[in-house]
């Protein structure tokens, strides 16, 4: 308990002096103050104990509603989440993006990510498309419920939505990070089982590999470390390592699958992972368009960094006009 209190304070401590540090020390050339704010308060809170870091996702969630309140909250017994979005359209005649949140597995909450993604992306959506809402899903975490579970609930939610009467080519999924890796398996579970596959699909950061053995996963410029990934994995696995290779997306076969939007950044850790993945998609002629930043780290699509946030929101946009017109 002391040990883990004292890694609390340092943490603490680190991101109180963060706004001075980096006016004088910026682990990479081309980052901005802000750049370099927040990943060095990130990457002061990633390698706490689970308990902490899932304390400050619920915190940041709960703060985001005071700005961006849900239309909705569904509580049933096989699939939990929120509603944003246009509330009043029938789910029949809306299009709907399926929100799957990062945080390996082990922390994160539907509500995280609400004003630096789901807000943003969806004011510009409503200009362009009919109604649209979004769902994200509320899943269990490991290492209470190890791998396969998250993946389950992220497909039962899909199947709900065509449930509910949304027609498959009215979805969009989405997903960062560990939710990148759920819409990925989901998308390769749907099609084994003939589930009838969305319109697309946008994966941010996706850990698409969870093997951890790139040469990226030694960067100095990304918000985690390689152990810490390493850590959370072998959490998420319940520490059974034979699964690695099943619960690794990226891996497995892509044929059968929608079009697709990557978006990760050139200096973080799982930068050569995705950029295999991306290059194995091609092969395979599958409809990938690939975003890469070329110097900024991992979830910055979703992070207060001024125009390099907003650009990737505004590719998303784009990207769901293209796929759903």
């Amino acid at each position: 308990m002391t040990v883990a209190f004292a890694k609390v304070a340092v943490a603490v401590a680190s991101c109180i002096v963060a706004p001075l540090v980096v006016l004088f020390v910026r682990p990479h050339a081309e980052w901005s103050y802000m750049d370099a704010l927040c990943q060095r308060i990130l990457s002061c809170m990633t390698p706490l104990d689970i308990a902490v870091v899932r304390f400050g996702f619920a915190w940041f969630g709960r703060l985001q509603r005071l700005v961006y309140w849900p239309a909705a909250v569904v509580d049933s017994p096989t699939v939990k989440g929120l509603w944003y979005g246009d509330a009043t359209t029938p789910l029949c005649d809306a299009v709907v993006i399926l929100f799957v949140h990062g945080g390996g597995f082990l922390s994160g909450t539907a509500d995280c990510m609400s004003t630096g993604l789901f807000q943003p992306l969806l004011g510009r959506l409503q200009n362009s498309l009919r109604a649209v809402r979004l769902f994200s899903v509320e899943y269990d975490l490991a290492p209470e419920h190890p791998y396969p579970r998250a993946i389950n609930q992220a497909l039962d939610a899909y199947l709900w939505l065509l449930d509910q009467g949304v027609a498959s080519t009215n979805i969009l999924l989405m997903g960062d990070s560990a939710g990148g890796n759920a819409v990925l398996s989901l998308l390769q579970r749907g099609r084994q089982q003939n589930v009838a596959m969305p319109a697309c699909g946008v994966l941010i950061s996706p850990w698409v590999d969870l093997s951890v053995s790139t040469p990226s996963y030694d960067v100095k410029t990304d918000i985690f470390t390689k152990n810490t990934i390493v850590a959370w994995r072998n959490l998420y696995l319940g520490n059974d390592l034979t699964k690695m290779i099943e619960a690794s997306p990226g891996l497995q076969p892509l044929e059968g699958l929608p079009p697709l939007l990557v978006m990760y950044g050139q200096t973080e850790l799982m930068a050569n992972d995705i950029s295999a993945f991306c290059a194995k998609a091609k092969h395979t002629h599958l409809d990938l368009t690939e975003y890469v930043h070329p110097h900024l780290y991992h979830d910055f699509v979703m992070l207060p960094l001024g125009k390099p946030s907003h650009d990737a929101v505004a590719a998303i946009a784009r990207f769901a006009e293209s796929k759903m017109q």
